[in-house]
């Protein structure tokens, strides 16, 4: 079963493969930066985790995300809900999922903080990428 919800710029994608019930939704936060809200099981263990990763798009429309590792430079990341139910059903799912969406003006906020203390790895490599002509792999 697949369901698209529409809410004010926010699109929802709810859907289930071989991994269990994920919901997806994709904000822009400017004209090269994208929100992607995840809402899934996690795969190596138990629970079911909801986080917020920002991506850049280049010149050409490709995200990239780069990762930090626990230090500054990367792109923003952080996990927004985090819970044990006994299943992870597509209500579950749905509910920790649409109460992410509710707290989306603290993560714009947090977003806008951690790209105020400079460029990212990925910003930094693109600019060098331009720079020298180069097509990223």
């Amino acid at each position: 079963m697949q369901e698209v919800q529409s809410q004010t710029q926010v699109q929802t994608h709810t859907y289930r493969d071989r991994d269990g019930w994920h919901a997806k939704s994709e904000v822009n936060v400017n004209a090269t930066r994208v929100l992607k809200l995840t809402t899934s099981k996690v795969i190596s263990g138990t629970g079911l985790r909801t986080s917020a990763t920002v991506w850049n798009a280049d010149a050409g429309g490709v995200l990239r995300h780069a990762m930090a590792f626990g230090g500054p430079s990367g792109d923003f990341s952080e996990t927004v809900a985090f819970s044990k139910p006994a299943r992870v059903t597509e209500a579950i799912v749905t509910a920790q999922h649409q109460a992410a969406l509710a707290q989306l003006s603290r993560v714009l906020v947090a977003i806008e903080r951690h790209y105020a203390q400079g460029k990212t790895a990925s910003e930094t490599v693109a600019a060098e990428l331009d720079q020298a002509g180069a097509t990223p792999v």
